[in-house]
């Protein structure tokens, strides 16, 4: 039977199986288990169930179910239930392979292909379902029966500019970008990814394509045509307001994070046991995740050295449905691709992958160096890299991370303690895109409440990969950066503050900015922003191009120098042939630091800036004598002018308010703490404990009632 087709299999399947009857309602199996059995409806209907409600495909007499889990492991991917009085055979994994190897290769690539299409429309209907809601499974299901399917190689073209708007698609598998008519990757951070739609608006105006799309690594489509598009309509006439309001959704906010990192190459050069266990470890508990190599494929399909199979060999087809399978059944996998002597294995993961992630010593030698080169040419691509820069548990700060970056042409650097469980946690969640972000607002002395923010995280363990702030928050930021923790940076902070101000004749500014200045270069000077433990970033404002300018590297003192000077109160910082002065003019709150970032998945921001300004105590007229409002200051009674720092102050946040309310209403915040910390002056800066104290009291509740409504 060595021409055998799938025919042959059931014949086998039904002479050497058990028969089973099941009646309606009965379930064969359950989606998550485990499993080594396939099923053959003999008689009657199995249906696969993904959800209550969510019917995704219905298997009649001759039906071969459930043999690629039979086969390759893993979890069930769907619910197998009877819909009628039902007989099946049921056939354990070695009785299957012994029915494929009697009927012979071309049976097997027939399975494999019809258990592929039937997967992959599964998937569909799953995908769809989540975006279109319980409302709309019999839509969803509907569209995944009738799309057909199309693969892209890395770099090959979707459409092009200007082509006919023929049909929608669907990303099954896999990553596309979206190019303008020069060719330019638009928005590089927000690429397509897994589940997400893209051309569907051609189906509704028919104009040509208004950009280009292209896949960034191998791709599987879903790709629904006009044609199929007009017959759904019958049935479903709410599909096109349905699609418009989809895209409108999607274009609503310039907020919308980048789509998560799924796949990842994992090369360890540190040589510190199972890394690859422990990268999985932390993503394990936050999203479905496998981690394959070498050893774990060979020992799931139990042949040995097949993970090194090339193109044509016979066991290609076994290997590369465990691959795809392990895609479709999860949100993240990671491949392990350390072994040099295995590039036939590692160029089939780094084509699948998404960023490679390499971890070297933090003064790399000449052989890792070499490693991570040979690694990422294997890949018809330029594949992003992540460097994992591994210090001593004891090491005061990083250096040189730029030298480095150069060097081997990465894209990130994280920086590690050593590689115990947080550390390598951290670098797992920013890689996978599922990293937790916090960013802090200005708001002057009143910024010396998220000393409180940072220690009710610390209490809740909550961990923070990365950290931004504005003003005030820059420098909270910034010493947290540092890997100080709880009474360290309340201490560091503290010693910062000391006789703060030194006021000066007001032609420039209020304060002279010396104090301010060497308590900024005591605590900082010397660091670079890429060299610090908790990844890092900080706001200023261009006076000169009126522009918000991103402190992403270089010194981190002139740039928390630069993020901290108010209008009027402190003097501009000069930078490149530009006047800088507080991130607080134009975003007070800058999450827009991490939604940019595509290593972030959750977002926490610590808000202190005043709900509301200086209010009219009294009606002093449209002119103010100078020595009569200091009288008045100096003397008992109140008085009725207000301060000219809070006024200062309170107008470098006009601007930025009406981003942040624009922000929070967004949704793009997952945890929002606005601390009321009325009482506390805005340049009030000596009273560390008792605002942080004040605003660890209220930022504790809400941090852990927000915890508790996590998945």
């Amino acid at each position: 039977m060595s021409g055998g087709t799938l025919g042959d299999v059931r014949e086998v399947v039904l002479r050497d199986g058990s028969e089973l009857r099941v009646a309606t309602g009965d379930t064969i199996c359950s989606l998550g288990e485990m499993s080594d059995r396939a099923f053959l409806v003999v008689d009657g209907e199995i249906e696969a169930v993904l959800r209550d409600g969510l019917v995704v495909a219905n298997h009649g007499p001759g039906a071969l179910v459930g043999e690629i889990t039979a086969l390759v492991g893993g979890r069930r991917t769907a619910t197998l239930r009877a819909s009628r009085p039902t007989t099946v055979v049921e056939i354990d994994r070695s009785g299957l392979r012994a029915a494929i190897g009697e009927a012979g290769p071309t049976a097997e690539a027939e399975l494999v292909a019809a258990a592929r299409d039937r997967t992959d429309r599964s998937r569909v209907a799953s995908l769809l379902a989540d975006q279109l809601g319980p409302d709309h499974y019999d839509l969803a299901t509907a569209i995944a029966k009738a799309v057909s399917w199309e693969s892209l190689g890395a770099g090959e073209r979707l459409f092009s500019h200007g082509d006919p708007a023929d049909g929608a698609y669907i990303v099954v598998s896999g990553r596309l970008e979206v190019l303008d008519p020069t060719d330019a990757v638009v928005g590089p951070m927000l690429t397509i990814g897994r589940g997400e739609v893209v051309g569907e608006l051609g189906l509704l105006d028919q104009a040509p394509r208004s950009a280009a799309v292209r896949a960034v690594r191998s791709s599987l489509l879903a790709r629904l045509d006009r044609e199929s598009f007009v017959h759904l309509l019958t049935a479903h006439p709410e599909l096109p307001a349905l699609l418009v309001r989809r895209t409108a959704a999607r274009n609503r906010s310039g907020l919308e994070r980048p789509a998560r990192a799924r796949s990842i190459a994992l090369a360890d050069f540190v040589a510190e046991g199972d890394l690859l266990a422990k990268i999985a470890a932390p993503l394990e508990a936050i999203a479905n995740t496998t981690a394959l190599g070498p050893n774990e494929i060979d020992a799931v399909l139990d042949q040995p050295e097949i993970s090194q199979c090339r193109a044509g060999d016979l066991g290609e087809s076994r290997l590369i449905e465990l691959l795809h399978e392990a895609e479709q059944s999860n949100d993240h996998v990671l491949f392990d691709v350390s072994n040099p002597s295995n590039p036939v294995w590692a160029r089939r993961a780094v084509e699948r992958a998404d960023l490679l992630v390499a971890l070297v010593d933090a003064d790399p030698t000449p052989g890792q160096i070499a490693e991570v080169r040979n690694i990422r040419e294997v890949s018809s691509r330029r594949l992003p890299l992540w460097l994992g820069v591994v210090h001593g548990e004891d090491a005061s700060k990083p250096s040189n991370s730029e030298t480095l970056r150069r060097r081997l042409d990465a894209d990130r650097l994280v920086h590690l303690r050593g590689t115990c469980d947080a550390e390598l946690g951290r670098l797992a969640r920013l890689a996978a895109g599922r990293g937790i972000g916090v960013a802090l607002s200005g708001g002057g002395g009143r910024g010396l409440g998220h000393l409180g923010v940072l220690e009710a995280l610390e209490e809740l363990d909550v961990p923070i990969d990365t950290i931004v702030g504005t003003s005030m928050g820059s420098v909270i930021a910034g010493v947290h950066a540092q890997g100080l923790t709880g009474r360290e940076r309340r201490q560091a902070v503290a010693d910062q503050v000391k006789k703060l101000l030194d006021y000066t004749l007001p032609v420039v500014s209020m304060i002279s900015g010396r104090r301010i200045s060497d308590s900024i270069d005591n605590q900082f000077g010397g660091w670079e922003i890429g060299d610090t433990w908790v990844p890092y970033a900080c706001v200023s404002t261009s006076l000169t191009h009126s522009e918000r300018r991103t402190h992403r590297r270089g010194p981190m003192g002139s740039a928390i120098r630069a993020s901290v000077a108010i209008p009027g109160v402190l003097p501009p910082v000069p930078a490149d042939g530009e006047l800088l002065v507080d991130g607080g003019v134009l975003d007070n709150l800058p999450i827009g630091l991490l939604t940019e970032d595509e290593g972030i998945g959750t977002i926490i921001a610590s808000d202190v800036a005043p709900t509301r300004g200086p209010v009219a105590r009294d009606d002093y007229g449209t002119s103010v004598s100078g020595w009569k409002a200091l009288r008045r200051q100096m003397s008992r009674s109140r008085s009725p002018y207000p301060g000219i720092v809070g006024t200062l102050l309170r107008s470098t946040l006009v601007s930025s308010t009406r981003d942040r309310d624009r922000q929070v209403q967004s949704g793009a915040i997952d945890c929002y703490l606005r601390l009321d910390l009325r009482g506390v002056g805005l340049l009030e800066f000596e009273i560390v404990d008792e605002v942080a104290d004040r605003a660890l009291d209220l930022a504790r509740p809400e941090i852990a009632a927000w915890c508790e409504q996590l998945p």
